[in-house]
């Protein structure tokens, strides 16, 4: 199975196309969906509101599934395209869709559904700054996509570091950069408010963060905590694997690999915080995981290890699949 996503074929993605059904259907079949979670920001009550209630629950799960699997299509062509990788291989689009897998409520329409292909942008945009002779275009996107991000959904501010965490270590440090970032940042909010205030509905305060503290510690259910140890093993299997083959990497393709690191470790706070936003995290942090869970295929050599790994994580997916389908 995993042999046919290593190397580069004509049947890959309609096989892939395939592997992505089978692994979805329980979640199209069988949609739920959280509406009473609102970490802030304009998409989730539009789409608790005005999307999920109007449109068949089968056809949104659906649509999301599919923004899923052609984020990850996209996911693998920026990998390929930035050489992160030795080889050109779909094993980032394979990992993606594994890893939202082991998260069954990660797969409904969502904010962060929707946000994915932001994220991607964003990262292709930090990517550009290294060999940019014109970089502050770039840095302007970057911080409009933070901007916007953020609007749309107030936890994606937890990523606002990693823009700047990107431009220091691809350009030397200059102040006006870093203003030039900041002020995109604050573009989109600056034409909203504007908006707003002409349309006379001002009210500025709906942009603002309003997270609750937690009361008390949240419930984890059975079928996280099996996805997260599946997926914990999954990845230090991966990150053995990376860690070798950074030796034999360029420096650029080097802080490619960190400025993903520091995405996926930036994301990771908002399965914590705001409350009652893991599934929508575990969605966005597909992205870092999926890309870095791949290096626990990529070795050519015979072996049985990156056999056993996908083959567990397939299980663990039919397992919870069954769960989510049976609560």
């Amino acid at each position: 199975m995993i042999g046919l996503f290593k190397e580069r074929n004509s049947f890959q993605v309609p096989a892939l196309l395939f592997f992505a059904l089978v692994l979805k259907l329980t979640f199209i079949y069988h949609p739920h969906f959280d509406t009473a979670s609102n970490p802030g920001g304009i998409l989730t009550p539009w789409l608790n509101a005005v999307v999920i209630p109007k449109l068949q629950p089968t056809f949104s799960a659906a649509v999301s599934v599919l923004i899923i699997f052609f984020c990850a299509l996209f996911a693998n062509f920026q990998i390929s395209s930035n050489r992160m990788f030795s080889r050109s291989n779909m094993l980032v689009a394979l990992s993606v869709l594994l890893f939202t897998s082991l998260f069954p409520a990660s797969n409904q329409l969502s904010a962060t559904t929707l946000l994915l292909p932001l994220l991607l942008l964003l990262f292709q945009q930090i990517t550009r700054l290294y060999n940019s002779s014109k970089a502050r275009p770039v840095i302007i996107n970057i911080g409009m996509l933070m901007g916007l991000g953020y609007l749309l959904y107030h936890p994606f501010i937890w990523l606002l570091p990693c823009c700047f965490i990107g431009l220091g270590s691809m350009r030397p440090f200059r102040f006006a950069e870093w203003l030039l970032l900041l002020l995109g940042f604050v573009t989109p909010a600056y034409f909203l408010l504007s908006w707003e205030f002409l349309n006379n509905q001002w009210h500025p305060q709906q942009h603002l963060i309003h997270w609750k503290l937690y009361t008390k510690p949240p419930k984890v259910s059975i079928n996280w905590w099996i996805g997260l140890a599946v997926a914990a093993i999954w990845l230090i299997t991966a990150v053995n694997d990376w860690n070798r083959q950074t030796r034999r990497m360029l420096i650029q393709t080097r802080k490619n690999w960190y400025q993903l690191i520091f995405i996926g470790l930036f994301i990771f706070p908002m399965v914590i915080f705001p409350p009652g936003n893991a599934s929508e995290a575990f969605t966005l942090l597909s992205f870092p995981a999926g890309c870095m869970a791949a290096n626990a295929f990529t070795s050519q050599e015979k072996n049985i290890v990156p056999m056993v790994i996908f083959w567990t994580v397939l299980t663990a997916v039919i397992v919870l699949s069954w769960k989510y389908a049976n609560p």
